[in-house]
C-alpha cells in the first residue's frame, strides 16, 4: 500500500523544478543591480568614515565586510545559494532533524504508508481473533471507525506535511531577493521576516513526523499487547482517542510552527495567557476611557465658567444671596426684633 508514494511522485518534482528554476533565474537577474548596491554601499561607507560620521573599531568593519561578502556570494553565485541554503533547508535539514524524531527512519511519504499498513494489520488480527455472531458484529463495526478515524488522521497529517514542503519551495525560491534585502539595514527586516518563514516551515514538517511517530508508537503498543485476545470495542475507542488528540496536535501545528520560528511561546498566542492578556488590556483601556472622559468635563466646566470651575458660578450665586437678602427675609429679621 503505497498511496502517499504515488501522490508525492507527482507533486515534489514540481516542487524542486520551481526551487531550481526561480532562484537560478533571481541570482542572473539580480548581478547587475547587486553590484551596483554593492558599489554604493562600500563608496557611502568609506566617505562616512572618511568624515568622522562612523566610528567603528576594527573588528566590527571587518564583521560588516564579510556579512557584505556573504550576501554577495549568495546573492550573485546560484551554486552557492544551492549548496548553502536551497539544499540545506528544503531537503538535509528537515531530513536530518526527522529521522532522529521520527525514530531513526529519514522523513518520506513512506511513513504515512506505513501508518496505513499497520493499521491494516491491526484490522486483520481482530478480525482473525473475533468471535461468531456479535463478536463479528462488533469487529465490522470497529474496523470501520479504525480506518475513518486513521484514514482522515494520515490523509490530514499528509497534507500538513506536504503543504509545508511546498510552501517551503515557494520561499526558498524567491531567496535571493531577500537575501540581498539583507545588505540595508532600511531593508534588513524583509531579510529576516523571509528566514523566519524558512524556519517555521522545516518546523511544520519535522512537527508533522513527530506527530506520525506518535500515532505509529500507538499502534504498535495495541499490537504488542493483543496476545490473541483482542477487545474489538477497546482497540477502537483506543484508536478513536489517540486518533482525535493527534488530528487536534495536528490541526494547530501550523500556529505552533510559527510560534516557535517567531521565538514566541504557543500558550502565549493561544493559550490562557492570551484571555489575561486580554483582560487586563480591556481593563486598562476602561480606566483610560474613564480618565480621559473626567479630564474632557473638567475642561468643559472650566471653559464655560471662564476658567474658575465647574462649580463656581453655582457656589458664588449662593454667596450672594446670603450677603443679599430678600424682602421676605428682610421682614422675618423685623418682626423677630420687634418681638
Amino acid at each position: 500500500m503505497n498511496v502517499f508514494q504515488a501522490i508525492d511522485a507527482a507533486f515534489q518534482q514540481p516542487a524542486i523544478q520551481f526551487l531550481e528554476r526561480t532562484a537560478s533565474g533571481l541570482c542572473s537577474a539580480l548581478a547587475d543591480p547587486m553590484r551596483a548596491a554593492l558599489t554604493l554601499y562600500v563608496l557611502w561607507f568609506g566617505i562616512l568614515v572618511l568624515r568622522g560620521a562612523v566610528q567603528e573599531p576594527i573588528p566590527e568593519a571587518l564583521a560588516r565586510i564579510i556579512k557584505a561578502s556573504i550576501i554577495t556570494t549568495l546573492t550573485l553565485s546560484y551554486a552557492s545559494y544551492n549548496d548553502y541554503v536551497g539544499s540545506f533547508f528544503f531537503d538535509t535539514l528537515p531530513r536530518e532533524i526527522s529521522a532522529v524524531v521520527g525514530g531513526g527512519t529519514p522523513a518520506s511519504p513512506g511513513r504515512f504508508d506505513q501508518l496505513l499498513t499497520r493499521t491494516n494489520v491491526l484490522v486483520e488480527e481482530m478480525w482473525r481473533d473475533a468471535g461468531w455472531s456479535f463478536g463479528l458484529i462488533k469487529a465490522a463495526v470497529s474496523s470501520v471507525v479504525i480506518y475513518v478515524t486513521m484514514g482522515l488522521l494520515t490523509a490530514y497529517g499528509y497534507f500538513t506535511w506536504l503543504f509545508a514542503k511546498f510552501a517551503l519551495a515557494l520561499v526558498l525560491g524567491l531567496g535571493p531577493v531577500f537575501i540581498a534585502l539583507g545588505l540595508f539595514e532600511s531593508t534588513r527586516g524583509f531579510a529576516q521576516a523571509w528566514l523566519a518563514q524558512v524556519v517555521n516551515y522545516v518546523i511544520l514538517q519535522v512537527l508533522s513526523i513527530a506527530v506520525l511517530a506518535m500515532m505509529l508508537t500507538t499502534l504498535e503498543g495495541l499490537l504488542g499487547t493483543s496476545n490473541g485476545a483482542w477487545d474489538a470495542t477497546a482497540s477502537a475507542l483506543g484508536i478513536v482517542a489517540g486518533g482525535t488528540f493527534c488530528f487536534g496536535v495536528l490541526w494547530n501545528l501550523p500556529a505552533m510552527a510559527a510560534a516557535l520560528a517567531s521565538g514566541g511561546s504557543w500558550l502565549a498566542v493561544r493559550g490562557p495567557a492570551a484571555v489575561m492578556r486580554a483582560t487586563h488590556s480591556s481593563t486598562v483601556t476602561n480606566i483610560e476611557s474613564a480618565k480621559a472622559s473626567a479630564q474632557s468635563f473638567a475642561a468643559r466646566g472650566r471653559s464655560w465658567s471662564g476658567g474658575q470651575g465647574w462649580f463656581r458660578p453655582h457656589t458664588r450665586a449662593v454667596a450672594a444671596r446670603s450677603m443679599n437678602p430678600t424682602i421676605e427675609q428682610q421682614q422675618a429679621m423685623t418682626n423677630q426684633q420687634r418681638g
